[in-house]
């Protein structure tokens, strides 16, 4: 049996659960067909603003080939690359069942056009959910495109979250079509085994945040809220941020302004973020249209209590409201940071309820209920 995965470039989200994937699926070939090759040397990143390199192999432990390329920018998108061959490529690798990351790449007739000649199955899994209730001819058309000539050609739906399922449900795909496959990281790199020593520490509450510096982070909002929230406690108390982009000259304006009470570290290493995490009580994104929120998973594998905003994708899956973090939902994010002040001494409890609910989003998950959609649909053939 053979499997073949397509995605538009290697992802350094993607390579550890291919590498999981590819170790442990025994008498099954799990092959990635690479759209491009972006994200291997370094590139600029338009939002990051700089250029950047990853510190891991992301192609390391995998059986991978890349489509043939007929144009490409910096940034993949719809029409970057461009993969005339895929078709043939397909033909030439003999997959019996195919799984697509996402549909934002034109490449997607491509493989639903091998599906209708070949009569293979094709799994979907993305991370779309429904943002907002504005009406547009644009988005209606662009939902009428997507249902009627992608959605109708996939077998199964690998959801990765609650909001991501209903987005599925609310275009009448069938709940025997939902596979659940989970968002998730190397919860075994990002692990602390000393976490419980935050208990003993007398050097106050530590915040982190690791992101982009963009409006949609809302990173300049979060700092204001943090330096307000820490006037007004005794507690000792510091946010450091790891990112770089657009906002970096105010952001460090404001650590300017903070004597020491927030630091700016710039862009960080998965390595060095691991460092940071282990460091750090409280993790923060309060960001608008999130689609899920990766670090949020990094940062409870660490041991970190989360505060987040509700427009985060996965704050309803993974973040218990006065359990493990705080979800804030009005946009006052003076309340979130309020409430770990109050609550202080349980901040490592919260901690460690973040690393046991993080175990239900992991690769073992994932290899299980893959498993399991193909034997379902291999009984359906």
């Amino acid at each position: 049996m053979k499997i073949v995965y397509i995605l538009t470039h290697p992802i350094q989200y993607q390579s550890p659960l291919i590498r999981f994937l590819t170790l442990n699926l025994k008498n099954i070939d799990f092959h990635v067909c690479y759209l491009s090759d972006h994200s291997l040397e370094e590139y600029y990143d338009v939002e990051f603003q700089k250029h950047l390199k990853w510190d891991i192999d992301l192609l390391a432990g995998t059986n991978f080939s890349f489509s043939k390329k007929i144009f490409s920018i910096s940034e993949p998108g719809f029409l970057s690359p461009i993969n005339p061959f895929l078709f043939f490529e397909l033909i030439k690798l003999k997959p019996d069942f195919i799984w697509v990351h996402g549909w934002n790449n034109i490449s997607i007739f491509s493989v639903i056009l091998f599906k209708l000649f070949f009569k293979k199955k094709i799994f979907l899994r993305g991370e779309s959910r429904e943002l907002g209730s504005e009406y547009s001819i644009r988005k209606k058309l662009r939902n009428a495109i997507v249902n009627t000539l992608i959605l109708r050609n996939i077998d199964l739906f690998f959801y990765i979250g609650k909001h991501n399922r209903e987005f599925y449900i609310t275009r009448k795909c069938r709940s025997d079509q939902l596979v659940f496959m989970p968002y998730c990281v190397d919860n075994s790199f990002f692990y602390d085994p000393g976490h419980r020593s935050r208990e003993s520490r007398d050097n106050g509450l530590r915040f982190l945040m690791a992101s982009k510096l963009s409006p949609r982070k809302q990173v300049l909002e979060s700092v204001d809220a943090f330096l307000l929230v820490a006037r007004q406690y005794s507690i000792k108390s510091c946010l450091t941020i790891a990112g770089d982009g657009e906002l970096r000259a105010a952001v460090e304006a404001r650590c300017m302004a903070s004597n020491g009470q927030v630091v700016l570290e710039g862009f960080a290493s998965q390595t060095k973020l691991r460092d940071l995490y282990h460091n750090a009580d409280v993790f923060v994104l309060l960001s608008v249209n999130e689609m899920w929120g990766l670090t949020v998973n990094e940062a409870m594998a660490s041991g970190c209590a989360i505060l987040t905003s509700a427009d985060v994708g996965c704050a309803i899956d993974l973040v218990e409201h006065g359990v493990n973090g705080f979800v804030e939902k009005e946009g006052q994010f003076e309340n979130g940071f309020k409430f770990f002040f109050e609550n202080y001494v349980s901040v490592p409890q919260m901690g460690r309820v973040s690393t046991k609910k993080i175990k239900k989003y992991s690769f073992k998950v994932c290899y299980r209920n893959l498993k399991n959609a193909l034997k379902i649909v291999s009984e359906s053939i």
